[in-house]
C-alpha cells in the first residue's frame, strides 16, 4: 500500500551535528528536531506514529534503528490501523553529512539524503512495486571437513549442541592417509574421501565425493572403514571447510553456510561456530533479479548466440534452457553482474534501474536546488565495505566532504547507474571497493572502463567515473579531499524511464549535448550492448539471420532482395553471426549518437533473378548462382545444361519444363496423371 510520509525527526545527536538544521525544509512534510531521540525522547515516536497509524516516520539517525523499530512493534499493538510497510524509514545524517569538518556546509546534502529517502519510500510503496522472498531452511546437518582427525573431533563434539555434525576426513587418494587412534565413543557420522564438487547454499548444499567410505561403529583403537565407493553423494545445510586448500567455490563469501576457515585460527573457527548456530531455522531471502525468457538472446535453431550471465555468474545460478537460460534463485547471491552485463534487458535486478536512477535524480536536483554550490560528487558504497569505512572517517577523521554524496549500493552495477548522476549535474561518480566487498572486481571494473570509454570519446576528462580501491578510511579521506575542483559539471535533465538499455541510450544522448567533442562513432569493447554488423560480398541473401535476430534489428525488404539494419536495436548477442551458413557476418561494437544514425542501412541489396522462362522476378542472383556451382557436375539430377536451367526457373516453370521434357509424365502423352 502506498503511504505518504508527512513527519521527519531530526536529531542532532547532543549537539554534536554543528550544522544548523532549523532552516531545513522539506515540502509536504513536518519536521521536529531532538537532541537525544534514542534516550529521553523515545516518546516523541510514540506520539507520531499513534497520531498517524498509516503513515510512516522518516527519522535521521540509523544508529538506533533495531531501537526504533522495536519500540514502533511494541507501539503498534495498540494501535488498529496497521501499515504492511515498515513503519519507520531511516537516513543517515550524521555519519554521511553533520560529522565532518565542512558540516556548517552540509544543509544541501542533508535535505537531499532526506528528500532521496522519501522518494524511495513512495516508489517501493506503490502497488505495481512488488519485490518477492524465497523461503529456505536450514536443519543445521554440517559437515566438517578436514585433514587434522583430532580438531575435527572436537569441533564436532563442541558444535553437538547446536547443530548436527558430520566429519569429512580428506584424503587425496585411498590408502594414503594415516590410522586414526580413537579413544572415546563417536556419537555421530564419520566419513573419509575427497569431494569432487561441492554445489548449492545454505541449506541444500550437495558434495560428490569420490573414494568414499565411512567409518565403522564397531572400531577399536584405530578407526576401521567400509571398503571405498568410486562415488557418493550426500547433502547437507553448511559445511565447514577446514582443509587449507583452496576453496570448493569460485567466490566463497557469496555462499551463506559455506565456512572457508584456516584450520589454524582457532578464533576465526570458534566465530564461525557462532554463527552457524544462527543459520538454522526457517529464512527468507529477496529475489534479487527478475527474468523475462522472451527477450533472451542466449540461442535460436539450436545456434548458441549470447553467453554473458552464464560466463559471469559464480553461484551456477543461471543454466542453458532451450533457446533462453533458466534462474535458480535459490542460488542466487545477488551479485548483479549477470543484470550488469545483459544486453537485450531480459536480466534485470528486481529493484528496477529507472527507479533507482529516479532515487539519483532526486538525491542530486535536490541538493542543487538548496543551495549546493559545488557541484556534487555520488559516492557509491556498499553495506560490506563501505558502510564501515564512511562511519570510521566520521568517527575518527574528518568526515565526508560537504559535496560527496554516499550511496547504498548492493550489487554490480550497470553503466547507465553510472553515467545517468553526471547528465544530472554530478561533478564525479566514484564507486567504492576494496578486499571486503562481495562483488565481482573484474566486473566492476569491465562496468566502470565501459562508462571511461564514452566520456573520453566525448572529450570529457575520464575519472568523471572512477572506481576506487581502498580498506583505509584515512587514504579515502586522502582521495576525497584532494578530488579535483576544475571537471566541468553541465547539468542536463531528463527523466529515466524504460529499459535499462533506453535508460542508457538517454543518458549518452544528454552527455552529448554538452560534449567537448561531437564524435560520429564510439568504439567500444566487446560485449558493449550496443553496435553495428558487417557483410561481406559473399552473402546470398537467405536472411538467416532476420529469424534469428531477437531484436529485430535485422529485416528483409518487401520490394527487393536486400538485408536492412536497424543499429538502435541491436544488442550485438551474436546470433546473427551464429547462424550464417555463408560465415559473412561480423560484430563491430560502438555507438552511434542519434543525430548520425540511420533508421534503416542497406547491409545488402542486389537485384532479383528473373525466371529464364517467364521472365518473373524470383529469389536472388547470387543464392541461385551458389546452388547451381555446388549441384553442376555433382549431382545426377544435374549433368546436362537443361536441367541445370531448371534452377534458373521459377516454381512454376521449373514444374512445366519438367513435365515436358520427360516424356513418362507429360499428360499430353499419356493422357492423364
Amino acid at each position: 500500500m502506498e503511504t505518504a510520509l508527512k513527519d521527519v525527526l531530526i536529531c542532532h545527536c547532543h549537539n554534536t551535528i554543528s550544522t544548523d538544521l532549523h532552516p531545513l525544509s522539506l515540502p509536504g512534510k513536518s519536521i521536529t528536531h531532538c537532541q537525544e531521540l534514542c534516550k529521553n525522547q523515545l516518546s516523541v515516536i510514540q506520539e507520531k506514529l499513534k497520531r498517524q497509524p498509516v503513515n510512516p516516520l522518516l527519522i535521521g539517525c540509523t544508529q538506533f534503528n533495531t531501537l526504533f523499530l522495536s519500540y514502533a512493534e511494541k507501539i503498534s499493538t495498540d494501535i488498529e490501523a496497521q501499515n504492511s510497510a515498515s513503519p519507520i524509514i531511516f537516513a543517515n545524517i550524521r555519519e554521511y553529512a553533520g560529522w565532518s569538518v565542512e558540516s556548517e556546509q552540509a544543509l544541501p546534502k542533508i535535505t537531499a539524503l532526506l528528500e532521496a529517502e522519501s522518494f524511495w519510500h513512495s516508489y517501493t510503496t506503490r502497488p505495481s512495486y512488488l519485490q518477492e522472498v524465497i523461503p529456505f531452511s536450514s536443519s543445521g546437518r554440517t559437515l566438517f571437513i578436514g585433514k587434522d582427525f583430532h580438531q575435527l573431533i572436537a569441533l564436532a563434539k563442541q558444535a553437538q549442541s547446536l547443530l548436527s555434525p558430520e566429519i569429512l576426513l580428506w584424503e587425496e587418494k585411498w590408502g594414503e592417509g594415516e590410522e586414526y587412534e580413537i579413544f572415546s565413543t563417536v556419537d555421530f557420522p564419520l566419513h573419509k574421501g575427497k569431494i569432487f564438487h561441492l554445489a548449492g547454499v545454505l541449506g541444500k548444499f550437495s558434495l560428490d565425493i569420490r573414494s568414499y567410505s565411512q567409518a565403522q561403529p564397531f572400531s577399536r583403537h584405530v578407526l576401521q572403514f567400509t571398503p571405498p565407493q568410486e562415488k557418493a553423494i550426500l547433502h547437507y545445510d553448511m559445511v565447514f571447510d577446514l582443509r587449507g586448500e583452496p576453496p570448493l567455490f569460485q567466490n566463497p563469501r557469496k555462499h551463506d553456510g559455506y565456512f572457508y576457515l584456516s584450520p589454524d585460527e582457532p578464533a576465526a573457527i570458534q566465530k564461525g561456530l557462532f554463527e552457524a548456530a544462527s543459520l538454522v531455522g526457517e529464512f527468507e531471502k529477496p529475489r534479487y533479479i527478475s527474468f523475462t525468457p522472451s527477450l533472451c538472446a542466449h540461442s535460436r535453431s539450436h545456434k548458441q548466440g549470447c553467453t554473458r550471465c552464464l560466463e559471469r555468474c559464480q553461484m551456477s545460478a543461471i543454466a542453458p534452457e532451450g533457446d533462453a537460460v533458466t534462474l535458480d534463485a535459490e542460488l542466487c547471491a545477488g551479485c548483479g553482474s549477470c543484470s550488469a552485463v545483459c544486453p537485450s534487458g531480459a536480466i534485470q535486478w528486481a529493484e528496477p534501474v529507472e527507479g533507482i536512477i529516479q532515487k539519483l535524480r532526486v538525491l542530486i536536483q535536490t541538493y542543487l536546488k538548496n543551495g549546493g554550490k559545488t557541484p556534487p560528487v555520488i559516492l557509491f558504497i556498499s553495506q560490506s565495505h563501505g558502510s564501515a569505512i564512511i562511519e570510521a572517517m566520521a568517527r575518527a577523521g574528518k568526515g565526508l566532504p560537504a559535496h560527496v554524496i554516499p550511496v547504498l549500493f548492493s550489487h554490480v552495477p550497470s553503466a547507465e547507474v553510472l553515467l545517468a548522476p553526471l547528465v544530472y549535474g554530478a561533478r564525479q561518480v566514484l564507486f567504492l571497493t576494496g578486499k571486503a566487498t562481495l562483488m565481482d572486481q573484474e566486473e566492476l571494473k569491465r562496468v566502470t572502463d565501459l562508462a571511461r570509454v564514452f566520456l573520453l570519446t566525448m572529450g570529457y576528462p575520464e575519472e568523471r567515473v572512477e572506481l576506487c580501491f581502498y580498506d583505509d578510511p584515512f587514504d579515502l579521506e586522502e582521495k576525497l579531499y584532494t578530488l579535483p575542483q576544475d571537471i566541468p559539471a553541465p547539468q542536463q535533465d531528463f527523466f529515466p524511464i524504460g529499459t535499462p538499455r533506453e535508460i542508457l541510450r538517454a543518458s549518452l544522448e544528454g552527455l552529448l549535448e554538452h560534449a567537448p567533442h561531437s564524435p560520429h562513432w564510439i568504439p567500444l569493447p566487446p560485449e558493449a550492448p550496443f553496435g553495428k554488423i558487417t557483410v561481406e560480398e559473399e552473402c546470398t541473401l537467405c536472411l538467416s539471420c532476420v529469424s534469428a535476430c531477437p531484436a529485430s534489428a535485422l529485416q528483409d525488404s518487401p520490394e527487393h532482395p536486400a538485408l536492412l539494419f536497424n543499429e538502435e536495436a541491436c544488442i550485438q548477442c551474436g546470433l546473427c553471426q551464429a547462424v550464417c551458413p555463408e560465415r559473412v557476418i561480423s560484430l563491430q561494437a560502438g555507438y552511434t549518437p542519434h543525430q548520425y544514425r540511420k533508421n534503416l542501412a542497406v547491409l545488402k541489396e542486389e537485384e532479383p533473378a528473373e525466371c529464364i522462362s517467364c521472365g518473373k522476378p524470383f529469389g536472388t542472383r547470387s543464392s541461385i548462382e551458389k546452388v547451381i556451382a555446388k549441384l553442376s557436375g555433382q549431382h545426377s539430377a544435374f549433368q546436362n545444361t537443361d536441367m541445370i536451367n531448371r534452377i534458373r526457373m521459377c516454381a512454376e516453370c521449373r514444374i512445366k519444363d519438367h513435365f515436358g521434357h520427360n516424356h513418362s509424365l507429360n499428360p499430353e502423352k499419356k493422357g492423364s496423371l
